[in-house]
């Protein structure tokens, strides 16, 4: 299993603008996806500016898949140009999964 977190770094003043556009971004990959787990968190502790879209994958390939499909997402396309218009900065992680029980 693999995860990919993107996190969004935002001025507080987009706070509920960026949510709500995080929010449709992970409705619409769930949505055309093909059923790809997606979640959305909030910092608890320390910055508190930041959103953590998590999206997880059976495999190296699976991903690879995904993501050129999103890539060619013309809608997708148009909502994450909206969400880096406003967003102070952006970074993604990628983890392999070592252990699970």
């Amino acid at each position: 299993m693999f995860t990919e977190i993107v996190t969004i770094a935002y001025f507080y003043q987009h706070g509920e603008e960026i949510t709500d556009l995080v929010i449709a971004v992970a409705e619409h990959i769930k949505a055309h996806g093909q059923g790809q787990p997606v979640e959305i968190t909030r910092n608890v502790s320390g910055v508190g500016n930041e959103l953590h879209l998590v999206l997880k994958y059976e495999s190296i390939s699976d991903y690879e898949q995904k993501r050129k499909a999103r890539q060619a997402d013309a809608e997708l396309q148009r909502l994450l140009l909206a969400i880096a218009e406003i967003i102070h900065r952006s970074s993604h992680h990628f983890y392999e999964e070592v252990w699970s029980k």
